[in-house]
């Protein structure tokens, strides 16, 4: 609880100089605290009609003036957004996410009566699914409220309810005699309950409990994603990865971390989009987070150096070495950099021919990058296939960089099952997507296609389930359906990569016979694969996207 103490507030409304009641409230986004309504406004009355007076905000180590913000604020739910006067420096908002269990351990800060200068509140929830006044609520017990006769719990509305790290709710109400909480009984307003009416204020909810969560953005058209892999702009319909999120985003974030961590795992297993639509938006909310790919073009350090310039490549005097570079695009943002490198196996596969040193000169540079007198804020991360690991730790090694790894696992059942289910387990993408899936799907597919670890599941998976999508939105384009039976047809045709291109070379034979008879097909095909048949890099994407014809 300590560790978010800072982004709690005691709210006061100050009358003639002089605090005239108080309640609770917390950093939810950059300048935004939420509360309980009748903290700061009176709830017997049908319009908004707040206390005569200021809103006075006192954090821990800053204090400012408030106002209720706009439309953000609901009479019935009892929750209102503030408009700080002055944003909080340095102050990180409190993570949100979606409480769907009973009887799980809760913990609050809060300003009650009996401790104005602040106490922490804990308990259990009773009942996720309570109502107050036909509003949903959530009722708790807190040891502390039910200790003794009840505690006077007056100045505790307002105050975040963590499950996890994360905010499920805050408190809005307690049934009181004689000024005291009876049975350690509370209730509090579902953060679900706030998101439907603050637009793209706020961060979604992440289901990785305690992380920032994730921008609110227009949803794809298409949800599935064949050969592509994901990218920010894609984010919250990514799934499969919670508990690599979680890995990932406390060692990346860790302050005793390596400056270098080598994330290496098979082909197919998804790292790119592990990278850009789970890591980037999330860690965004603190850092500053670069993305890049290696350019066939360019050598490891001109694509690192060109990244890093960025938009300060018009200076009259730009930077000239990485670590300048680094150090000026810190600077810029005000935040540590933290900066992902994907597709590095590359400089092996297809390397530069104008310099055969290049990855050596790499190492070299990152050796000065890191040099322990000037290393900078941030973390750089270097993603390849898991063949070129010893490669790579070999000159890490050589040039004296001090890394960690972190291998990505291929999808195993509870993963599958979470990518096969993703489009249901959210009120907004289930009002948006309309997906309903026939509940003993998921288990079947994961059974299958888990069976085979060292298999290319993640890309097999997104093929099989782009493909029952088409066929679910053609047959009902407003409730589409993924049902065993279609499943079932599908694993007929073939699930596996080797039978997605079969088919597909079979219907380019019907388009243009001499492309797939002169073995120009299979030419274009071997020149992207290994002898594991192994895609490389975005290329071979790009030619199954563009030779190929669409699947069917």
């Amino acid at each position: 609880m300590q560790k978010f103490q800072d982004a709690i507030a005691k709210i006061e409304i100050i009358q003639n100089g002089k605090p005239a009641s108080w309640g609770t409230g917390f950093l939810v986004a950059d300048g935004l605290v939420l509360t309980a309504l009748y903290v700061v406004a009176d709830h017997t009355e049908k319009t908004l009609t707040p206390y005569p007076g200021e809103i006075a905000l006192t954090f821990p180590n800053f204090r400012t003036k408030a106002s209720i913000s706009g439309t953000h604020w609901d009479i019935q739910a009892d929750w209102a957004l503030l408009s700080c006067e002055c944003p909080p420096p340095d102050i990180r908002p409190l993570p949100l996410a979606i409480l769907s269990e009973n009887h799980v351990p809760w913990d609050g800060y809060g300003f009650p009566e009996a401790k104005p200068s602040g106490l922490t509140v804990a308990g259990r929830v009773e009942n996720d699914q309570d109502k107050l006044n036909d509003e949903l609520v959530f009722q708790l017990f807190s040891t502390q409220a039910g200790a003794g006769n009840g505690l006077p719990v007056r100045g505790l509305s307002g105050a975040p309810v963590l499950v996890d790290d994360a905010v499920v709710g805050l408190l809005r109400w307690a049934p009181m005699k004689d000024w005291q909480c009876l049975a350690g009984t509370l209730y509090a307003c579902p953060i679900l309950s706030v998101m439907k009416k603050a637009g793209t204020l706020l961060h979604l909810p992440d289901p990785c409990f305690g992380l920032p969560g994730l921008p609110i953005q227009d949803f794809p058209a298409e949800p599935f994603r064949y050969l592509t892999w994901f990218t920010e702009k894609e984010a919250e319909i990514f799934f499969g990865r919670n508990r690599d999120i979680r890995r990932m985003y406390d060692r990346l974030t860790a302050a005793d971390g390596p400056p270098l961590i080598l994330l290496y795992g098979q082909s197919g297993v998804g790292k790119s989009s592990f990278l850009d639509a789970d890591l980037v938006p999330r860690l965004s909310a603190n850092h500053a987070v670069e993305y890049v790919r290696r350019d066939a073009n360019a050598t490891l350090s001109q694509t690192l150096l060109q990244k890093l310039l960025g938009a300060s490549t018009e200076d009259a005097n730009p930077p000239a070495s990485i670590g300048e570079a680094w150090t000026a695009a810190e600077e810029r943002a005000g935040k540590p950099l933290l900066l992902f490198f994907d597709q590095v196996e590359e400089v092996f596969t297809h390397p530069n021919r104008a310099n055969q040193y290049e990855f050596q000169e790499f190492g070299a540079n990152l050796k000065e990058l890191f040099a322990k007198d000037h290393a900078p804020r941030g973390r750089l991360i270097l993603s390849f296939r898991k063949e070129w690991l010893a490669e790579v730790q070999k000159q890490m090694k050589v040039s004296d960089v001090s890394f960690d790894t972190e291998f990505l696992k291929s999808l195993d059942r509870a993963a599958i099952v979470e990518v096969v289910t993703g489009l249901t387990k959210t009120s907004r993408l289930q009002n948006h997507y309309g997906l309903w899936v026939e509940p003993n799907l998921p288990a079947v597919i994961a059974q299958d296609l888990a069976g085979d670890p060292d298999s290319p599941i993640a890309p097999t998976l997104q093929i099989l389930l782009t493909r029952m999508w088409q066929k679910a939105k053609a047959e009902d384009r407003g409730a589409p359906k993924f049902t065993e039976a279609e499943y079932r047809k599908q694993k007929q045709e073939g699930l596996l990569l080797k039978d997605f291109l079969d088919r597909q070379l079979a219907a380019l034979k019907e388009i243009n016979a001499p492309w797939t008879e002169s073995g120009l097909a299979l030419d274009l095909l071997a020149f992207h694969t290994t002898s594991l048949f192994h895609f490389e890099g975005t290329n071979a994407r790009g030619v199954i996207r563009t030779l190929l014809p669409p699947y069917k």
